[in-house]
């Protein structure tokens, strides 16, 4: 008795799809997970410029800056670091900064705001500094004791602004800067 084939079993059929269904869920899985890594290594290259970009806005400021003060979400400065609405530069003309973490479209932001009474100057100029800031925060290490009545602080000494992202691949910055007694 023989007998010539010419085709599969049911058994080699099934056997044949169940190989190919676990090739394929393997296949997806490693897919996915090489993307969602893909992604975070974006998403982590897109803020891996925002501690440059802290260090660049406050220094502009804190270099000319006489006195300081915290607030509730942030901290504020008198300088000498006025941005001109029209053209976004910095002039050599006295403003109050303040610097605050506030939240825009579910995100937590560092948002800068200057007022001036100058007339050349806008009396009140917004810019966005950066997305996913999550606190900032400035602390004087003067030798001197701060003078509990005034509300504003000389700007003497060592100052120092650390801030944190809601990124927790992002560590926190902190940037210090020193002050000559004149």
């Amino acid at each position: 008795m023989t007998s010539s084939r010419k085709g599969l079993t049911l058994i080699e059929l099934m056997a044949t799809v169940a190989i190919v269904s676990l090739l394929t869920g393997a296949a997806l899985t490693a897919l996915t997970r090489a993307s969602a890594s893909a992604n975070r290594q974006i998403a982590l290259g897109e803020h891996k410029w925002l501690p440059d970009r802290l260090q660049q806005v406050f220094e502009a400021d804190l270099m000319h800056a006489g006195e300081c003060r915290t607030t509730e979400q942030g901290f504020a400065l008198r300088t000498l670091a006025a941005l001109r609405p029209d053209s976004m530069k910095l002039e050599h003309l006295p403003v109050e900064v303040e610097y605050r973490v506030q939240r825009l479209a579910g995100r937590s932001c560092l948002v800068r705001i200057q007022r001036s009474e100058d007339t050349g100057v806008a009396k009140n100029l917004g810019e966005l500094v950066g997305v996913g800031v999550a606190g900032v925060t400035l602390e004087t290490l003067s030798l001197q004791p701060p003078d509990e009545e005034a509300a504003w602080q000389k700007m003497t000494g060592t100052v120092l602004v650390a801030a944190s992202f809601e990124d927790e691949d992002i560590p926190e910055a902190v940037y210090t800067y020193t002050f000559r007694k004149d």
